[in-house]
């Protein structure tokens, strides 16, 4: 058992291709030894309500290039710049964990953001030497898909909710994050994975991070293909169509980790640039399939059959 660390002292992690360095504790995120300078680093201080100089303000953020002020109402105000440091303050009374799920998610996709990347509000799973991620309206399923996969599918955890694409090498990849799945408690339930339930996303809320057996996938790997989850009624059969690229952009566009912060940050060109070069190069499709129980094993069946086709 590791020893007890402080408030303020360092811990080391990767998420979402990123290296690390944290004064609070980062739930669930794959620790790292330090021994790398970090790309990011994560400190505890004042951050002030109103950002200087601010050019652009939204109903809980502010902007002012290279800065990027987000409150949390009644949890947490951090302040994100360069894509290198995120300033944390959560408020009195807050604990630390219900803070740190807003610096995993909100924060991390920022600086992401200012550094040019692309983020998408999907989960994904690795498979024979490939990626699948799983996009969609919140409430889809994306989660609960890549932890059926994982337990009855053979697949490895890549990421949970935020996934970071790089389009910069050869081949489009998606960062592994590992972190555990997050799943809410009746989930866990009808999926008998109880005994894998570890602590809450929040303090208010009937979520947990879920720690299943399966791998984390920590190397990169190709991102061979993006599905948009769409629900069928319960028995209907599950069915999977291309998406052509015009309209696949479009709805990949709707579908970044919160888009309307990462509208303030990337312009209009930026964003479309990348897009056009991930669906030129990764096919998109939408997946329609029942949600209820008992089809579950049809729709890991037919991804299945879908990624064999595939190769």
């Amino acid at each position: 058992m590791p020893a007890p660390v402080s408030v303020g002292e360092s811990r080391y992690y990767r998420i979402s291709g990123l290296r690390v360095q944290s004064d609070i504790p980062l739930y669930g995120s794959i620790e790292d030894d330090g021994s790398e300078d970090a790309d990011v680093y994560i400190r505890l201080g004042s951050v002030p309500a109103v950002l200087d100089g601010a050019v652009l303000i939204g109903p809980n953020w502010q902007s002012a290039s290279p800065s990027f002020l987000v409150e949390v109402p009644g949890v947490v105000r951090f302040l994100v710049t360069s894509g290198t440091e995120i300033l944390v303050e959560p408020v009195a009374g807050v604990a630390l964990d219900d803070a740190a799920i807003f610096i995993i998610g909100t924060a991390i996709a920022i600086a992401l953001y200012q550094r040019g990347g692309l983020v998408l509000h999907a989960s994904a799973v690795a498979f024979n030497g490939n990626v699948f991620a799983f996009s969609g309206a919140s409430g889809a399923g994306k989660s609960t898909l890549a932890a059926l996969l994982c337990l009855h599918g053979g697949c490895e955890i890549v990421s949970d909710d935020v996934s970071a694409l790089d389009l910069g090498g050869d081949i489009p990849v998606l960062q592994a994050d590992g972190r555990r799945f997050r799943l809410w408690e009746d989930v866990i339930d009808w999926m008998e994975v109880a005994d894998h339930r570890r602590k809450a996303v929040r303090s208010q809320i009937h979520k947990f991070h879920v720690e299943l057996p399966a791998q984390r996938a920590e190397t990169v790997l190709p991102l061979r293909a993006i599905y948009i989850l769409e629900a069928l009624p319960e028995g209907a059969d599950p069915i999977i169509e291309l998406l052509p690229a015009g309209k696949a952009a479009v709805v990949l566009d709707h579908q970044r980790y919160r888009r309307l912060l990462a509208n303030q940050i990337n312009d209009i060109s930026q964003r479309f640039a990348l897009m056009a070069q991930l669906v030129d190069r990764v096919p998109v499709y939408v997946f329609r399939r029942s949600v209820a129980v008992a089809d579950n094993p049809r729709s890991v069946a037919c991804l299945k059959a879908h990624w064999e086709s595939l190769v």
